[in-house]
C-alpha cells in the first residue's frame, strides 16, 4: 500500500492504529500495511465499523478496547 494510503487509515482511525508509530520493537505496525492498494478499500470499510462501534462503547456495562496490533498478509 502507498504511504499515502496508509497515512490516511491511521488518520482516519488513529484510536485503531495507535500502535502505527510506535517504534519496531514495541509493534509490528511500525512497518506499516503490506497490502497492495486494492484492499484499502475493504481495510477503510472494516476500520470504519469498527471505529463505529467503538465509538459507543460508553453505555456498555463492560467493553474490549480495540486496537490493531498487527496486520499481516495472506499466507500462500
Amino acid at each position: 500500500m502507498t504511504p499515502d494510503l496508509d497515512r490516511l487509515l491511521c488518520s482516519r482511525y488513529p484510536t485503531l492504529f495507535q500502535r502505527r508509530n510506535l517504534p519496531m520493537d514495541k509493534s509490528c505496525m511500525y512497518w506499516g500495511f503490506s497490502a497492495g492498494n486494492g484492499w484499502f478499500d475493504l481495510i477503510d470499510t472494516l476500520a470504519e465499523r469498527l471505529q463505529f462501534w467503538a465509538d459507543r462503547r460508553a453505555p456498555l456495562a463492560f467493553w474490549v478496547e480495540i486496537i490493531v496490533f498487527q496486520r499481516s498478509p495472506k499466507l500462500e
